[in-house]
């Protein structure tokens, strides 16, 4: 399956239309690979930011996961089900050096979502975000590259180079330099060296974390949510995950009707629920009364 990503859309919108669909292989997306084909093929190559398919001559960014899986496990205090996806994986880590990469059993991908074969339903199960594997999540901070938990993150984090590779080569002027989303193409880069800088620390409600791994939970808010060019200081907070969505009823509508894409939120808090029931009581009965996906 392929489509175009969101950096073609970007550069359409600002007036470059000179390209046709495949002329820059780059900015495609796969979704259904065959893995151990490729492998087979000498079209993978492991890198230092993730797995890398040779399309056409080209080396495109990308990861890989089992196509197949049980998605549901039986959780007994419930007497229900939860829902889990499968990991996917950027390196030879240590969970793969156990496995053999059968054809027709992983699958390369460089999208944002995808599909998964549900072996306990046997059906497949479209715009699965994908979590990242332990090992993987290790291996990328040992490498000191931003952190990654699902694929969608995966996806941002790649097209967003694109977006920038493909205005450097064709020359074009961007005034505001901005993406779709309104926010500056160094945005990432910004939001990091402010957490860097001020620690993972909520201004609203006051939790903190130290762990690395916890950064994820934590994301930097620009207070004056209409000016999003004002990334000084003074327009910029660290805010928890439950804070953040909580800010405005946009924030509330989104992670109401996208669940799949806010479970750093939910897990956020699940985790740190006793915490958070001293801190902002207020937000945790409205995240409970508004957001809490259903078991």
């Amino acid at each position: 399956m392929i489509d175009f990503k969101k950096s073609h859309h970007e550069l359409y919108e600002r007036g470059f239309r000179d390209f046709e669909k495949g002329e820059y292989g780059s900015n495609l997306v796969f979704k259904d690979i065959d893995f151990g084909q490729a492998v087979e093929d000498d079209k993978i190559e492991y890198r230092d930011d993730g797995v890398y398919y040779n399309f056409n001559g080209e080396w495109l960014r990308g990861y890989y996961f089992m196509k197949n899986y049980n998605t549901l496990k039986w959780i007994k205090e419930y007497h229900n089900f939860k829902y889990k996806t499968p990991r996917f994986h950027l390196y030879n880590c240590e969970t793969m050096k156990k496995k053999h990469l059968f054809k027709n059993q992983y699958i390369w991908s460089n999208a944002d979502y995808n599909f998964v074969f549900c072996n306990d339903r046997e059906i497949w199960l479209e715009n699965e975000n994908l979590i990242l594997c332990k090992h993987c999540k290790d291996e990328l901070i040992q490498k000191s590259y931003p952190l990654i938990s699902n694929s969608e993150e995966f996806f941002e984090d790649t097209d967003q180079v694109k977006i920038e590779e493909l205005i450097k080569e064709n020359e074009i002027i961007i005034d505001d330099q901005k993406n779709i989303n309104g926010y500056l193409f160094n945005w990432r880069e910004i939001a990091t060296r402010f957490k860097e800088k001020n620690g993972l620390i909520c201004s609203s409600c006051y939790i903190s974390k130290e762990d690395t791994y916890q950064k994820r939970y934590f994301d930097v808010d620009h207070i004056n949510g209409f000016d999003k060019d004002n990334n000084e200081d003074e327009n910029l907070q660290v805010l928890c995950k439950l804070c953040h969505t909580l800010k405005n009823d946009y924030h509330i509508q989104q992670a109401v009707k996208y669940p799949n894409r806010n479970r750093q939120l939910h897990e956020f808090v699940k985790d740190n629920r006793n915490e958070l029931s001293e801190r902002c009581p207020s937000n945790l009965a409205k995240y409970d009364e508004l957001i809490k996906p259903e078991i």
